[in-house]
């Protein structure tokens, strides 16, 4: 190969066979330098500037890059191999189907480069800056992209399972139909990010910004959620089942259809949220924040409520026999319709909620406070309702058959045609209450 090169260089170009360009430049003749080819295995060229150089198809395996300027120029085929490219410059670099295995791009700036194909098993991309990168590389397993900015980036599509992306930059970045299972996004930016239908089965997503992504249809199944922020994003028909979702902040997430089954959801927010028909099963909800939110066909069997707030929520003909729901906040609720039936409410503050045509049989509402509660046309039968408030409630028509009374206040409550017979009221607080002459 015939090259006419000047070389500024500050050290010897030969050490004992190998080349050794140690904050050299490399400048073209009449042409720009062309290495198409060039096997520089093993060469020293920290700081060298190549940049425009054609590189193609170059044997770089084991190369120390360290500084080096190679901007704009094409590495298409290369072997970098366990090189060097530490804060190397690889602005609008072309890097299709490079061989990235191992290699160490720490710091790097790979602006605008395009990556096609390219292989980045193993490859340390941590700080590196990826913006407007085409990053749409054939493998990327293992590889160490911490803190690394890929902000608006085009990763559909691909391989980024088991890769190391803690704290890194990803915001509004193209991340359709990606494989992220068990990657690391620990501390990530990823609002506003596209997630359509990504696999993520085992992801950690601690303390990551998830706002107002959009994770339609995506598969999260086990995932490691705790205390992400996913306010305003798109989740319906995603699957988060035995996914940690515990202090999580989901205001106003809309999870229409979304499947959560035995999901941890302790002291998660999810106020205002949107959950209509999505299945809850076995989930533990306990301590969660669901203000406000729509609940509407949701699947709560065998679900852990204890102590959620579910003020001024909808329930209207929900199924909640047999869940704990103790130390729960109801206040306000509509729950019209709905199905109680075994629950455990201890302790719950249902004031002022609406629970007409509610079936509570066999309910154990101890200590519970449903002051100003309307229970008309309710069944009660067989309910524990000792220590229970229940002043000013309205029981119409109720059926109290078989409840326990004791210590429960019935002050101006009306019991006009409710079905208290046999009941043992000796030990229940009932004065100005109504309906008991018969």
């Amino acid at each position: 190969m015939n090259i006419e090169l000047l070389l500024s260089i500050t050290s010897e170009i030969i050490q004992t066979g190998e080349i050794s360009i140690i904050r050299a430049t490399i400048y073209p003749i009449g042409f720009k330098l062309n290495l198409n080819n060039a096997d520089l295995s093993n060469a020293n060229l920290v700081d060298a500037n190549l940049s425009g150089a054609n590189l193609s198809y170059a044997n770089l395996r084991n190369t120390n890059l360290k500084g080096a300027d190679l901007s704009f120029t094409n590495l298409s085929n290369a072997n970098l191999s366990n090189a060097v490219l530490r804060g190397s410059n690889l602005k609008g670099a072309i890097l299709v189907n490079t061989n990235l295995i191992n290699a160490d791009l720490f710091e790097s700036n790979l602006y605008n480069a395009d990556l096609r194909g390219a292989i980045l098993n193993g490859t340390n991309l941590k700080k590196a800056k990826l913006t407007i990168a085409d990053l749409d590389a054939k493998e990327l397993r293992n590889a160490e992209l911490k803190e690394i900015q890929l902000d608006g980036l085009n990763l559909s599509e691909i391989d980024l399972s088991y890769v190391q992306l803690e704290g890194s930059n990803l915001k509004s970045a193209n991340l359709f139909g990606t494989n992220l299972i068990r990657t690391n996004l620990k501390f990530s930016k990823l609002s506003g990010a596209n997630l359509r239908k990504a696999r993520m089965e085992g992801v950690d997503l601690e303390y990551a910004d998830l706002s107002e992504a959009n994770l339609i249809g995506a598969d999260v199944f086990e995932g490691n959620l705790k205390k992400v922020r996913l306010s305003n994003a798109q989740l319906q028909e995603s699957n988060f089942s035995y996914s940690d979702l515990s202090y999580s902040d989901l205001k106003g997430v809309n999870l229409t259809n979304a499947i959560l089954k035995g999901a941890i959801l302790k002291g998660a927010n999810l106020t205002n949220a949107n959950l209509t028909n999505a299945d809850l099963t076995e989930a533990d909800l306990m301590g969660a924040i669901l203000c406000k939110s729509d609940l509407s066909g949701v699947k709560l069997k065998g679900a852990n409520l204890s102590n959620t707030n579910l003020d001024e929520i909808n329930l209207q003909g929900a199924n909640l026999n047999e869940l704990k729901l103790n130390g729960t906040y109801l206040f306000n609720a509509d729950l019209r319709g709905a199905d109680f039936m075994y629950a455990s409410l201890k302790g719950a503050n249902l004031t002022g909620a609406n629970l007409m045509y509610a079936n509570l049989k066999g309910a154990d509402l101890f200590g519970a406070n449903l002051m100003l509660t309307n229970l008309s046309w309710t069944d009660l039968s067989g309910t524990n309702l000792e220590n229970t408030n229940l002043r000013k409630s309205k029981l119409e028509r109720s059926d109290l058959t078989g409840s326990i009374l004791i210590n429960t206040n019935l002050e101006f409550t009306n019991l006009e045609g409710a079905k208290i017979q046999g009941l043992d009221l000796k030990k229940a607080k009932l004065k100005g209450a109504k309906g008991l002459k018969n």
